[in-house]
């Protein structure tokens, strides 16, 4: 409803996508309009389709493009600290455990059980911690270590929890495209050609640290394929990793090894470059039995805890 002056006046309609249309107007009385405006441009069908791909192999080869600049082996000469604690844990401890005659000398050692710390409480058996400045040079090759301090708890005489520690002192660098695990070599989901060994898919993105980075799930295509399950975070200027969770679950027949979890976070330094800022490895065993206690110990056997081996590794003051 529109009221106007007496006199002849002038309205003029229009609408988006359609020419505008005047029309002189004189008001005796009501009038009723009805205005037809044509439209000012066709605009053909538009189709949207799907590309079959999940946006997160986009991100994966653009990861894979900036690996050079992200890789820290890649960088000429680098310096830094490192702190390093490794332990070796008992999880798992039964009751039939603590009660067992050759247990009881030690009954007091199981009233400090840590039940706070992790989702399964553990008994402490071995525990190191070293603190080292750090050398590495590209070409020609060369790492040294120089240890300014170390402590050691407890002590262990058996080779498979010795080669649980070695498990978890591997060098983590998913920029690889392998990585030796136990003389078996497990494609990294970060490998040049990681879309023959992983599917991969975009579930989320978020600010960490102020960088918004998208969240990459993967897991091995196959049954039987020697690789990992997780998520990464992936920066969204330089595609360099900020986060990364790699667990084998069972099926790498890593020999006594029941779950291997690895945890790596990055951070910036000077000039913006990305460099490793914390490791955490946890390996797990269902029980030590064989080989780590004899066979013909049967009560003992059908008793043994289990061993959890831990890694925690942080890294600062960086030089180049």
């Amino acid at each position: 409803s529109i009221t106007l002056p007496k006199g002849d006046q002038f309205l003029e309609f229009s609408f988006l996508g359609y020419t505008t249309k005047s029309k002189r107007i004189n008001l005796k009385k009501n009038t009723n309009l009805t205005i037809h405006l044509k439209p000012s441009l066709t605009l053909a069908e538009v189709v949207v389709t799907a590309s079959g791909e999940d946006p997160a192999y986009e991100i994966m080869r653009r990861l894979v493009k900036n690996k050079k600049t992200n890789d820290r082996k890649q960088k000429p000469a680098y310096t830094c600290e490192v702190y390093n604690k490794m332990e070796l844990d008992l999880v798992n401890i039964t009751k039939g455990f603590k009660e067992m005659k050759i247990n009881k000398p030690f009954a007091f050692v199981y009233e400090h059980i840590d039940s706070t710390t992790e989702d399964v409480p553990f008994l402490p058996m071995f525990i190191s911690e070293t603190l080292s400045d750090y050398y590495y040079q590209k070409d020609p090759s060369e790492e040294k270590e120089q240890i300014k301090a170390v402590k050691i708890v407890g002590e262990y005489e058996n080779e498979s929890l010795g080669k649980l520690l070695g498990i978890a002192e591997q060098d983590l660098n998913p920029y690889n495209n392998w990585i030796d695990l136990v003389d078996k070599k497990f494609a990294s989901p970060a490998a040049n050609n990681g879309d023959n060994h992983y599917r991969y898919y975009l579930v989320d993105s978020a600010f960490i640290d102020n960088k918004w980075c998208y969240q990459v799930q993967y897991f091995p295509k196959h049954k039987g394929i020697n690789g990992f399950y997780g998520d990464l975070w992936v920066h969204d200027t330089t595609y360099a990793i900020k986060r990364i969770k790699m667990q084998l679950l069972g099926e790498g027949h890593l020999n006594f090894v029941e779950k291997l979890t690895m945890l790596q976070s990055y951070q910036t330094v000077e000039g913006g470059i990305w460099m490793p800022e914390r490791d955490n490895i946890l390996m797990t065993t269902t029980n030590i039995t064989t080989p780590f206690v004899p066979s013909f110990l049967k009560k003992l056997n059908e008793n043994a805890p289990g061993v959890q081996a831990k890694r925690i590794t942080t890294y600062k003051n960086f030089n180049f």
